[in-house]
């Protein structure tokens, strides 16, 4: 039943909705508002106001008044739709299209920033790997017998740190920080935004191990920062041995998974 209502009243409604029937109507209820107001009154309190003699009064007053009461609401209503409206249409549209640029430009301002950054960020990622890798002196990848990764830095780290991931920044932090995976044993600092980082295996560098761990084999067990102490006995992270008449250093810390499978992209970008 409300579809078929719907479907005979449309055509009506449609002709209503027009802009003019609407400025016309408008202006009939703002002239006569201070009527009309009473008359909408009286429908809900009648005992307070007779909306039936409010409507025999308003009709006289508009019979008496029909041109200031009627005819200038129409008038009004045609110079809106015919001369203001069009006006005011063209002028919103020429200053949304001028807002509408004014928002295209500065998204793609940002997106040149954006663009811009991230080109740094690949030169220095491409600048980092190039000097761990492909050094034409004698890189400390030669001494390793394990598996490294290249990781972008947060904050500053020492060589000969153990380190975390933080999966939020991606980059690597201290192992102090509350959020974040276990990386690994920081071998060497790049540009002071880069480190390269041993997750598994031994080191076969002489100097460094005997630079930070000494000549004597023992055993190692890091703090909450990340830092190295010697123990005698119970957990320990890090072993320094004797292996074919050579200092070697082990890596006994347990790595995170998750750090292990890292894309290169979430490492260095």
């Amino acid at each position: 039943m409300n579809e078929i209502l719907k479907t005979i009243s449309k055509p009506f409604t449609n002709r209503f909705s027009h802009p003019i029937f609407g400025s016309i109507a408008f202006s009939f209820f703002l002239i006569n508002s201070d009527k009309l107001f009473l008359l909408v009154f009286g429908m809900f309190w009648p005992e307070k106001y007779n909306p039936v003699d409010g409507w025999s009064e308003f009709l006289i007053i508009l019979r008496n008044n029909f041109c200031f009461r009627v005819g200038l609401p129409f008038l009004s209503g045609l110079l809106f739709s015919f001369l203001i409206l069009p006006f005011a249409d063209m002028l919103l549209g020429k200053v949304s299209a001028i807002f509408q640029r004014y928002k295209s430009n500065l998204v793609l301002v940002e997106e040149r920033k954006e663009d811009s950054e991230r080109l740094k960020n690949f030169q220095s990622a491409l600048n980092a790997l190039n000097h761990a890798y492909e050094n034409d002196s004698k890189s400390i990848l030669d001494f390793i017998d394990g598996r490294v990764r290249l990781f972008r830095m947060d904050e500053q780290l020492k060589i000969g740190q153990l380190c975390k991931y933080n999966q939020y920044s991606r980059r690597l932090v201290s192992r102090s920080s509350p959020v974040g995976w276990n990386a690994g044993y920081v071998l060497q600092v790049i540009d002071s935004n880069f480190a390269l980082v041993l997750i598994s295996g031994k080191l076969k560098d002489s100097e460094h191990i005997q630079k930070l761990f000494g000549t004597d084999p023992g055993f190692f067990r890091a703090n909450n920062e990340g830092v190295f102490s010697k123990v005698d006995s119970g957990q320990y992270d890090l072993e320094t041995k004797i292996e074919k008449s050579r200092l070697i250093l082990e890596l006994k810390f347990a790595i995170s998974d998750n750090v292990v499978n890292l894309p290169i992209v979430n490492r260095l970008l």
